[in-house]
């Protein structure tokens, strides 16, 4: 059954649409159930890693190739058309990371590499994974540069704080800021803290043009801890206050609010600057939450459950309703003009000798104006 957001459902609640910085919907669309956009058809391989371009008409994904262990390939549509784009093939291993320039004419992608072997000191073979970060030109869909990472595997990457630098950060705990064009490493931000981390969709967000990075950092068998990187100052902080184990963490795009769900369904919103709670509430929706997004200026915080029904609350936590939703897992969100755009995982499709397997296909939903820009 459809949930939905309506003018008086929030009354109940106690708070205006104003309030919790929620837009009715425009005339003649209250009540309506979400807006399929697109099917979008892909390989054989469910996505690893799916984002939107700032303008959220087009979409890419990365997948782990054949049954996830092969080649990753990055696929580009336009959403409106449901068009293949770009296919971006090159990549040793499955894809883990995708994210678009600020103008959307470039993609940064994050993949498995091939295993480097050598002959170390005393005869003893050394064997370790060179994993790779490539910078494409969407509309030419070439690769225009393969930088390397032989450190730890890298678990996320975005656009640095300028077009031509790129910031990742890798499973030994440490954010990088790398040159695109010399592949130079400009700035190291490294956590004492033993590697481990949950590759999870959510598990790493980038934030204030990449100088500021979210991620949940598991050591061994201890609960995870929200740890931020502050690129500008070389600060790393473990986020305190949070009980339980965290499921996903969000930043708002100017990095100053820091958010975390739990396996409790208990939220926590933090001051990054300050690293101090700024509201703690528990989200009383039935099924488990495990996606996070801020809209932007943090006007809104909204969740996905693995039922794929989405919730809000305003920025700072107070209490919203659940939205209309489509159908699947969500795998990404964006925010255009007040209006939010979700991208789900498609259903398992049948092949030809009657196998049922989960493809790359992934679906495309308007759910409307959810605040006023």
């Amino acid at each position: 059954m459809e949930r939905r957001v309506t003018r008086r459902s929030l009354g109940r609640l106690g708070i205006t649409w104003a309030a919790a910085g929620v837009a009715s919907m425009a005339r003649g669309q209250a009540g309506q159930p979400p807006l399929q956009v697109r099917d979008l058809v892909g390989g054989d391989s469910s996505p690893t890693s799916v984002a939107f371009d700032p303008s959220g008409k087009r979409l890419a994904a990365g997948d782990g190739g054949w049954r996830g262990i092969g080649r990753g390939v990055v696929r580009v549509w336009d959403v409106e058309s449901g068009q293949i784009l770009a296919t971006l093939s090159g990549h040793e291993g499955p894809v883990q990371s995708v994210s678009f320039s600020s103008d959307g004419t470039r993609l940064v992608s994050s993949a498995r590499g091939r295993m480097a072997i050598a002959e170390g000191p005393f005869s003893i073979t050394q064997r370790w994974v060179v994993d790779e970060i490539k910078l494409w030109d969407v509309a030419a869909g070439r690769e225009v540069v393969t930088l390397t990472e032989r450190d730890h595997p890298v678990v996320g990457v975005a656009f640095g704080p300028d077009a031509d630098s790129v910031t990742s950060l890798d499973a030994g705990n440490t954010v990088k800021v790398r040159r695109l064009d010399d592949g130079r490493v400009s700035h190291v931000v490294r956590s004492s803290k033993s590697p481990s981390f949950g590759v999870g969709p959510s598990s790493v967000v980038f934030g204030a043009e990449s100088r500021r990075v979210v991620a949940i950092r598991s050591a061994g068998t201890s609960p995870g801890v929200v740890t931020t990187w502050d690129v500008t100052r070389s600060l790393v902080r473990g986020l305190s206050g949070q009980r339980g184990t965290p499921r996903c963490v969000a930043m708002s795009p100017d990095g100053k609010l820091v958010a975390s769900v739990n396996h409790e369904q208990i939220l926590t919103i933090w001051d990054f600057e300050t690293g101090k709670i700024v509201r703690t509430f528990e989200a009383k929706v039935a099924s488990r939450l495990i996606l996070l997004a801020y809209s932007p200026e943090a006007r809104l915080l909204v969740a996905a459950d693995e039922d794929g029904a989405l919730h809000v609350w305003s920025g700072d936590g107070r209490p919203g309703q659940a939205l209309p939703s489509g159908r699947g897992r969500v795998l990404a969100m964006s925010f255009r003009g007040g209006s939010l755009r979700v991208a789900s995982s498609g259903p398992p499709r049948r092949r030809p000798a009657g196998e049922q397997a989960q493809d790359g296909s992934i679906n495309v939903w308007n759910i409307g104006m959810i605040y006023k820009p």
